[in-house]
């Protein structure tokens, strides 16, 4: 008679905000701590399927150097990569990924000249854990990959189905020999579903993130749900039922997905028998949906960490991080009026943020007024982190959707309809000029859209939009829900390039910007002081992709420019794009901007520091260009 072993594990993913929010379940680390604690989980393995270092507010702050900590006081065992971790490029995701006491995996996004993934990402990990020997891979999907601007082009993506079945072989009948293989997973739950129907011999048990709802598939016992309504309400939250079209006969499919941000997570326990080869395999199976609500105590240990946290963040939001030659007028009675200088550079930065798609690189940019909420003028001189969230506290992510030329025509005409009155619909845009009259009737105000090309001016009006034709436009996720009339920007779901848990937030991109105008103009005057042409004489190693990525910055110059220039005559494209080639070696600690400096020596430092860093390496000079013409 065979003895049945029992596996205990503890699941989450897609967490974002340390601090608890108002409402149950409030969520946040320090609560999320005390839960983990005390469930009745015996001696359980602790996973985690991505999305950690952003989006959030205190993500674009601190680039995720907030989230190491908070994450290795969870006593987690391993974990995989989520698409918002790769947010501020490679090269910051390994230093945060070094920062962490347990290993994380991606299995299927791999170097075309080696064969694995960036260093110290896994391709898979093995556990012993309680009499058992487990195999851990980390799997991603294709789509989400393909939303990442200036994703590496030498990572490479392999077909989740292949590699799980690659690795699955390898790890069961290799050296390690494995009792079970469990995926990590950070894709849709379609895909989930793929993966368990087409793996089903391959992958025991699918932990997902990504989604951001909790589901659990039919052959996992829900604890507690006699009659069923737990799981009705799982499959409303998700819209439909992913299994509704799994062919009958198909093996159990054990996926789960744990929800988001510190507010909930599964204690799940698996009940492992041996089969008449002696193969181990879950011949049971429970999951228990716990939800963190403002009932449960604080964790003491994490409060400590989560404080510290926000002293990180709020010291960080007085550095400086760019510095405008001209004032940047962010008045609600002029951004929800008229175009603006700030409201062109909000625009711009959109647009060349998604520049760079592969399939559909975004031509337009359509931001509301209301999006800009300082109701000041920034003068001459530093930005500070704090300047940026203080205009962005919104926290609704940047989307990519196609529209058809009359969509765009229709949303214009809800931008400008409730004019003279300044409402938040008002647009700031890029890649279009608009002619409108005012003393038109609403619905009938404008004149003309022309599309206006990278590079082209905006005087010269581009060529017209045309109705019929389809667009790549950037906006915000508040605008495609409809919200301040722009109904017309409703799309289904099949028209969204960058949905809402892909995009990232306005501040984010701005963050993104400024580091790259300092790594890069800061390398361009290291260079020029020492006699290096645009670089050339810096040499990248062949084997390190991402310690010193100099030379791919040097590389990235010599291709001609796309894009609206900035003060320094970098393109907008190049300083997005830096930013995620990673920090130079000729720049001190990149952790703190006000005392980074150039490595020269003591003469060249002390003339460099005759002006800021800021000053020298992250001016802007933003203008009003005539993008919204007002004919009367």
């Amino acid at each position: 008679m065979t003895i049945s072993t029992f596996l205990d594990i503890l699941h989450f993913n897609d967490v974002y905000h340390v601090a608890p929010a108002k409402d149950d379940p409030v969520g946040g680390a320090s609560r999320f701590a005390a839960a983990l604690k005390s469930t009745t989980a015996q001696d359980p393995l602790v996973l985690f399927s991505g999305d950690v270092f952003g989006p959030s507010i205190e993500g674009s702050v601190t680039r995720g150097a907030h989230m190491p900590d908070v994450m290795n006081a969870l006593s987690i065992n391993v974990a995989c990569v989520g698409n918002h971790d790769f947010d501020f490029g490679v090269p910051q995701l390994r230093k945060l990924l070094h920062q962490c006491t347990f290993p994380w995996l991606i299995s299927n996004v791999l170097y075309e000249d080696g064969g694995q993934p960036p260093s110290p990402l896994k391709r898979w990990h093995v556990l012993n854990h309680g009499g058992l020997k487990l195999g851990v891979i980390g799997l991603v999907e294709e789509e989400w990959i393909q939303t990442i601007p200036s994703f590496p082009t030498d990572l490479v993506y392999h077909d989740f189905i292949e590699v799980a079945n690659e690795l699955s072989t390898m790890l069961r009948e290799g050296p390690e020999k494995v009792d079970l293989v469990i995926a990590l997973t950070h894709m849709r739950v379609a895909n989930d579903v793929k993966l368990a129907t087409q793996a089903s011999t391959a992958v025991d048990l699918i932990l997902g993130g990504h989604d951001h709802f909790y589901y659990v598939s039919n052959s996992i016992e829900i604890i507690g749900d006699d009659d069923g309504t737990q799981r009705q309400d799982n499959l409303k939250e998700v819209g439909y039922d992913p299994e509704h079209d799994v062919p009958e006969g198909t093996a159990p499919l054990r996926i789960v997905k744990s929800g988001t941000d510190f507010r909930e997570f599964s204690q799940l326990r698996l009940t492992i028998d041996v089969d008449a080869q002696g193969k181990k395999y879950i011949q049971h199976m429970t999951a228990e949906h716990h939800s963190v609500t403002s009932s449960l105590t604080p964790d003491p240990t994490m409060e400590t960490i989560v404080s510290k946290v926000s002293d990180l963040v709020s010291s960080h939001t007085k550095r400086p991080i760019g510095y405008t030659t001209v004032a940047l007028d962010g008045r609600s009675s002029k951004v929800r009026t008229q175009e603006t200088n700030f409201g062109n550079l909000t625009a711009d930065l959109m647009l060349a943020a998604y520049a760079s798609l592969q399939t559909y690189p975004a031509e337009i940019a359509l931001c509301c007024g209301g999006t800009i909420r300082n109701d000041s003028v920034m003068e001459v001189g530093e930005l500070t982190l704090g300047d940026v969230l203080l205009a962005f506290p919104f926290t609704d992510p940047v989307v990519v959707v196609r529209l058809t030329g009359q969509q765009i025509w229709d949303a214009m005409e809800n931008s400008v309809s409730e004019y003279p009155k300044q409402e938040g619909r008002f647009p700031q845009v890029a890649g279009i000029k608009v002619t409108w009259s005012s003393q038109s009737p609403p619905g009938q105000r404008i004149q003309s859209i022309s599309c206006v090309g990278n590079g082209d001016s905006y005087d010269l009006g581009g060529t017209p939009l045309v109705l019929e034709k389809e667009y790549c436009v950037v906006t915000r996720e508040y605008m495609v829900l409809g919200y301040d009339g722009y109904t017309a920007l409703k799309v289904p779901d099949d028209k969204l390039v960058v949905d809402g848990e892909n995009g990232v937030f306005i501040s984010t991109i701005f963050r993104r910007f400024f580091l790259g105008l300092k790594y890069v103009n800061a390398f361009r005057e290291h260079c020029t002081k020492h006699g290096y042409a645009d670089g050339a004489a810096v040499t990248e190693p062949t084997k390190d992709h991402v310690d010193h990525l100099v030379a791919s910055i040097a590389r990235h110059w010599k291709k001609e420019a796309i894009g609206k220039t900035t003060h320094h005559g970098i393109s907008l494209d190049e300083a997005l794009h830096g930013s995620q080639l990673g920090h130079p070696s000729c720049l001190d600690d990149d952790n703190d901007e006000e005392a980074s400096s150039p490595l020269y020596d003591d003469h060249e430092l002390k003339q460099s520091q005759q002006a800021s860093w800021a000053q020298r390496w992250a001016t802007i000079s933003p203008t009003v260009q005539g993008r919204l013409v007002q004919i009367d």
